[in-house]
């Protein structure tokens, strides 16, 4: 290769350096999973124009000049020596291709990259496994840069699956603020948590530069403590979770999600190491998660990256945290939450010091004493595609490092994947994944209690009550009584018998408004800038960072997907699936052609009828209600009670009768400017702000209130006759 002396050469940084030297070579495997089948022509073409140009890196050697310093220098790159498309055998099950994908993975992970050429490769596996159609892996070498900056030069790559012309969205990190702190409290406050993180740091630097140099993990069925054990072949195992689950245990431990994540798999790899070795459920077992040190909130473009003074600059900015692996008790199963809290109270501690920065010098030592590894990334909330092939999956995977397992986490489409990379021949990755997901069942069995709200003739209900029972059986501490899982029934286990508290929310209000201490609903800015009253009432944007203030239905791309349903995703066979199949939508499309062109704009029906919510037998309602109702969601969403509108409340001790014309004159006006006017409002899922408009089409009520609504005689001998 010849190198290109013209370009202007990079130092390479002693971190770089080290991780590819002859005592350390770390690479990251990043595997796409597609759900079809990726030409080769197509491949070379886009790494020629796309992936090559995404930073100078990809396109450097590391060489010393004359002063002995390594440099990274330009040359010129033959795709054929970096670009693989492996021989598959043809004819197979899936399930032997699975097992070929992870024989050839291994396979790679132990193959040392060419220090002659850009350390990097792609391979392409055509065969369909039973997670994809083909899969492509992109090897890159650590000292490329971290995970961080190497997940921004892959997304760079890759597109929204539904819109290329739009950006991918990444979940935003938002970094705790220390300036209110500061600013609040006493000098003694201020003063004391400075010397608790200066003493922190103090002591957890100690232990951890001795975990780096003499003090090592016992041995257990997790850490062979063999030398050279990042030489050995490896079998990597994936596992899928739930955002939504692992948010559900978030709230209820008050805890971060990583926090959740890391103390479920401590739980599961405790449990694997009790089921082969029972003395070692309390082995001393230390886990080293790799911490990204960049001041950021999300992903930068590459671009703005390898800007010298980029806010998140490409590299190797990363610090590792010991951290100790919680013993297993033998009574977790009755509350396996404890695990996590425990591992979220280690981990509170090791975020108040300081020392996490400075152990970055011993890498190899440092990884080599511990028992696993962790790290994790976030990805992209909607599906991507590479040149309009949709990504099914995305995972990671760390080789290299003289650890015999490690474990890595990537967030996708509201999914968590989990992949465990274990020495192959000592441990056994499937049955460390079963353990991982027991432990997650467990915990998430704990919260999931939405079959309570559930019909109760319905299969769901009967069997989350026959789940609850087995389960409540076996871990009650006194076999003769079970407790009720529901929220009002636990905490009113925690009150005295006597207490004068009120027994529901709506008594807990009235005694409240009845002392004068009412409330005020009042917005709030998204990223806690500024309130929305007295000078920015009728803001429709934040004046500090911009972002919109978002209407209720369009705050949600998915909500806002729905919405359009009925024009993008409804059958059309001339049957009436759907209100807009009806003469009333068609006669409305067909007379304001200029508010149907629009499919988000908002069908509204109105409901209203009189509630009567003290007692039967009484002749007086206590309020009336008045809803709207969106036809534009699909069938199954349009009377879903998260999706109607309570547009106005009118309290009693009467029906308004007649005079309810009076009541609705606010909700009236309100539909008459979005009919003539419209508003403008925020579209989540095109990131655009568009006109919108309603029309009231339909009322839903029942006879009687008819004669309200419409002055109708509903009663004697005039009755109007409806015909539906």
């Amino acid at each position: 290769m010849e190198l290109k002396e013209e370009e202007e050469s990079e130092p390479v940084s002693p971190t770089a350096q080290y991780l590819s030297s002859s005592t350390l070579s770390l690479c990251i495997l990043a595997i796409l999973e597609f759900e079809q089948v990726l030409d080769d022509s197509l491949l070379m073409q886009l790494v020629k124009d796309v992936f090559l140009s995404i930073s100078p890196r990809f396109s450097s050697v590391m060489v010393r000049d004359e002063n002995g310093a390594k440099q990274r220098k330009r040359v010129e790159v033959k795709l054929i020596n970096h670009v693989k498309f492996p021989f598959c055998p043809s004819g197979l099950s899936p399930e032997s291709y699975d097992k070929y994908l992870g024989d050839y993975i291994s396979e790679i992970g132990m193959q040392q990259l060419p220090q002659s050429q850009p350390l990097w490769e792609i391979h392409l596996i055509r065969s369909p496994t039973s997670h994809a159609a083909c899969t492509l892996i992109f090897k890159l070498h650590h000292s490329l840069g971290d995970g961080f900056s190497l997940m921004g030069a892959l997304l760079s790559c890759l597109q929204r699956a539904d819109d290329p012309s739009l950006p991918l969205t990444l979940p935003s990190v938002f970094l705790p603020s220390t300036a209110k702190d500061e600013s609040n409290g006493s000098i003694f406050t201020r003063v004391l948590k400075i010397f608790s993180t200066v003493s922190d740091t103090v002591l957890d630097f100690c232990w951890n530069f001795v975990k780096s140099t003499t003090a090592e993990d016992d041995q257990t069925p997790i850490r062979s403590g063999d030398d050279r054990v990042e030489f050995r072949p490896v079998r990597v195992a994936t596992m899928t979770f739930s955002l939504d689950h692992v948010k559900q245990i978030k709230t209820k431990v008050v805890a971060t999600i990583n926090d959740v994540v890391t103390g479920i798999i401590f739980l599961g790899t405790r449990l694997y190491m009790q089921e082969l070795r029972h003395d070692s459920s309390n082995a001393k077992s230390t886990a080293l998660i790799l911490l990204n040190t960049r001041v950021f909130r999300s992903y930068e473009s590459v671009k703005d990256m390898l800007k010298h003074d980029a806010n998140a600059p490409w590299g190797n900015y990363f610090a590792f945290l010991h951290m100790s692996i919680p013993e297993l008790t033998d009574d977790w199963s009755s509350n396996p939450l404890d695990f996590v809290v425990k591992a979220r109270q280690i981990m509170n501690f090791k975020k108040n010091s300081l020392a996490v920065y400075l152990t970055a010098r011993y890498i190899h030592s440092t990884l080599k004493n511990t028992s696993m590894g962790m790290t994790n990334l976030i990805g992209p909330v909607e599906k991507m595609a590479l040149a309009n092939h949709p990504v099914k999956g995305l995972y990671f995977a760390v080789v290299g490092a003289p650890q015999s397992l490690s474990v890595t986490i990537i967030s996708y489409m509201e999914k968590l994947r989990v992949s465990v990379v274990a020495e192959d021949g000592f441990i056994d990755s499937q049955k460390l994944k079963s353990c991982v997901e027991h432990a997650f069942e467990v915990t998430i069995h704990i919260m999931d209690k939405t079959w309570i709200f559930c019909d109760r003739l319905s299969d769901v209900y009967s069997d989350g009550v026959d789940d609850f029972l087995e389960f409540a059986i076996l871990n009650s501490e006194n076999r003769m009584s079970i407790r009720c899982p529901c929220t009002s029934c636990v905490f009113n286990e925690i009150l005295p018998n006597d207490n004068s508290l009120p027994k529901s929310m709506y008594k807990a209000k009235k005694t409240m408004k009845l002392l004068g201490l009412d409330y005020e609903k009042i917005h709030a800015c998204r990223n806690d800038c500024i309130l929305y009253r007295n000078e920015f009432k009728n803001l429709s944007e934040c004046p500090r960072c911009g972002a919109s203030r978002l209407k209720r239905m369009f705050q949600s791309p998915q909500t806002v997907e729905n919405l359009k349903w009925h024009e993008n995703k409804r059958i059309r066979n001339g049957k009436l699936h759907h209100p807009a199949d009806s003469p009333a939508w068609q006669l409305i499309d067909k007379k304001w052609p200029d508010f149907s062109q629009e499919p988000r704009n908002l069908r509204l029906a109105l409901s209203s009828n009189g509630i009567n919510s003290h007692s039967t037998l009484s002749t007086t309602y206590s309020y009336w209600p008045v809803t709207l109702i969106t036809y534009n969601l699909p069938p199954w969403l349009c009377m879903k009670r998260k999706f109607m509108m309570l547009s106005l409340l009118i309290s009693g001790p009467k029906q308004p009768g007649n005079d309810i014309d009076v009541y609705l004159v606010p909700l009236i006006a309100d539909l008459k400017t979005l009919w003539d006017v419209g508003v403008d409002v925020f579209d989540a899922y095109r990131k655009q702000t568009f006109n919108l408009r309603a029309v009231l089409m339909w009322t839903i009520s029942d006879f009687l209130a008819y004669g309200n609504l419409f002055g109708c005689t509903v009663k004697e001998s005039m009755v109007v006759q409806f015909v539906g």
